[in-house]
């Protein structure tokens, strides 16, 4: 799964999820996250995103805008307390080899939030504004709402 994940996006990946399933009717939906290699403040070595964030849902964006300050209460206590998700921001400068932001630009914007299953899937996106309707989407798809 490593060796899948952390090759170029569209290089060996897996088949995409079909539907139905927990994931939006995207285009992205259902492929297959990546991860990269991370700059780390204070470390020399550039451990890899899973290295960093451990594992589970994910809310990932890129930049320094907060994803968790966006989230309704409702919304964060699903997806914070009640997944134990976690909310990530990749910086410009924690994006060593600047494929995060070439992942968001080509096939969603940078201003949107990856919502990533703990399979390592994407569930979805949406621009950063409505990511309450993301969450709430999950939500219903898990028979939580």
């Amino acid at each position: 799964m490593l060796t899948i994940r952390f090759a170029a996006p569209g290089a060996g990946y897996d088949p995409p999820l079909g539907q139905p399933g927990i994931l939006t009717s995207q285009p992205e939906a259902g492929h297959l996250s990546f991860q990269r290699r991370l700059r780390v403040r204070d470390q020399t070595e550039q451990p890899l995103f899973d290295d960093v964030h451990g594992y589970g849902w994910f809310l990932l964006a890129y930049g320094n805008k907060s994803v968790e300050s966006q989230l309704l209460d409702e919304d964060r206590e699903f997806f914070l307390d009640g997944l134990k998700g976690q909310c990530v921001n990749i910086s410009a400068e924690e994006d060593v080899s600047g494929e995060y932001r070439d992942w968001f630009a080509d096939h969603m914007e940078l201003d949107s939030v990856v919502l990533i299953r703990p399979d390592f899937y994407i569930f979805g996106h949406a621009p950063r504004a409505e990511v309450n309707g993301l969450v709430q989407d999950l939500r219903k798809k898990l028979g939580a709402a």
